[in-house]
């Protein structure tokens, strides 16, 4: 095998698509989190079936106005109040640990 298999994905308390739930109910603390302290980085393990996984989830925040104007506009979101800068989300990033 060459490389390692990172997985990562974007999750929202506010998701356009509604794939990008948070899994559990540590990721929606993880995203309420990171909506008090954007700057903040939430890392831990988490395991899946018989594989334990490094988390590290960073904020994904509304760097442009683009970003807020069209999150606001959606007729999918589910928050229309977005502001610039603001966390809209959390990019998750998976690492296995091996075994």
């Amino acid at each position: 095998m060459t490389g390692t298999p990172v997985r990562y994905r974007l999750i929202s308390l506010w998701p356009i698509n509604p794939l990008n739930v948070p899994r559990n109910a540590a990721e929606k603390a993880d995203l309420e989190s990171l909506r008090t302290h954007p700057e903040r980085v939430v890392t831990g393990t988490v395991t899946q079936g018989n594989e334990t996984y490094f988390q590290a989830i960073y904020a994904d925040r509304a760097v442009s106005q683009s970003c807020v104007g069209c999150h606001n506009t959606h007729p999918q979101s589910a928050k229309k109040d977005f502001t610039l800068n603001e966390a809209m989300g959390g990019l998750v990033i998976e690492i296995p640990m091996g075994r």
